[in-house]
């Protein structure tokens, strides 16, 4: 029997998807200068090692400006936090967005196929209508 805290990829992730595929920066993107700050904390954020904290400065920039380059980097620190069903997400929506050069393309897939072997799927099914907005949570 699996160990009770074996890294699951929920497939339910996929609900963020919609949310998560913007690709144009909205209206009121940060200018140049603030971004250029932002980015500059995330990496340091990085840089101490504070992975889940730097993820989501990267995610709050590419929702903020629209570049899949953040993408990349959200995907880069969320598997340094170990949350890799995170990563796998970011990694497969920076590969679709045409973004990446070919050596990147070449290490991301490689990633990509390297991480996902290392989840467990878990499928759930969901019948009948939910009353408003829902909430599933799952712990292990």
């Amino acid at each position: 029997m699996p160990h009770p805290r074996l890294r699951l990829s929920v497939l339910c992730v996929s609900l963020l998807v919609p949310a998560m595929a913007r690709a144009q920066a909205p209206v009121g993107a940060p200018t140049e200068a603030v971004e250029t700050q932002r980015r500059g904390a995330a990496r340091a954020l990085y840089s101490e090692r504070r992975y889940r904290e730097a993820a989501q400065a990267y995610e709050a920039l590419w929702r903020d400006t629209g570049a899949a380059k953040y993408r990349f980097n959200a995907g880069m620190a969320r598997e340094a936090a170990e949350h890799y069903g995170a990563a796998l997400l970011h990694w497969q929506a920076y590969l679709a967005s045409g973004s990446a050069s070919p050596e990147e393309r070449r290490m991301l897939e490689q990633r990509v196929t390297a991480t996902g072997a290392q989840l467990q799927r878990v499928h759930i099914h969901v019948e009948g209508a939910l009353p408003g907005p829902a909430t599933l949570t799952l712990r292990a």
